[in-house]
């Protein structure tokens, strides 16, 4: 541990401008080390700088962009007819088949059946209502039987 009172105003000098200029305690503490011959511990530099009412700059906060213009999304039109499956022609590592849905209430997803054979699926735009799971799941057994036979 170092007093604040063992050190010269060029050495406390340089101490505010690391501070200053916004390095990190992590920082201050290597160029304390480096550039004045001073090895301290993390919490050394700490209580150094505090006793030394030194504060660390803090990065100005990044103002986002203005927005441009956005379109609403709308909200999913309901489909005529029945939820739509199809099979994507490149699988995932992770699956035995995968695919797109579109539920009839107008709601979509993605699903794919894993090496356990789980089905997972993960919705992309609204929800499905209880009608479309069951729907979905003739569907997708539908679909497993044209392509491995009955199940």
């Amino acid at each position: 541990m170092i007093n604040p009172e063992d050190l010269s105003t060029e050495q406390i000098a340089s101490l505010q401008a690391w501070a200053e200029e916004g390095l990190d305690l992590n920082a201050i503490q290597k160029k304390i080390h480096e550039e004045l011959g001073l090895k301290l511990t993390f919490m050394d530099t700490r209580f150094l700088l505090q006793d030394l009412d030194i504060h660390i700059k803090q990065p100005e906060p990044v103002k986002p962009e203005e927005p441009s213009p956005v379109t609403p999304v709308a909200a999913p039109a309901p489909l005529l007819g029945k939820t739509q499956v199809t099979v994507d022609e490149v699988t995932p590592p992770h699956a035995l088949i995968a695919g797109k849905v579109m539920f009839k209430s107008g709601a979509q997803g993605v699903w794919d059946i894993d090496r356990t054979g789980r089905i997972n699926w993960e919705p992309t735009m609204g929800e499905p209502t209880a009608d479309d799971l069951r729907e979905f799941e003739a569907e997708i057994q539908g679909v497993i039987r044209s392509r491995y036979g009955a199940m």
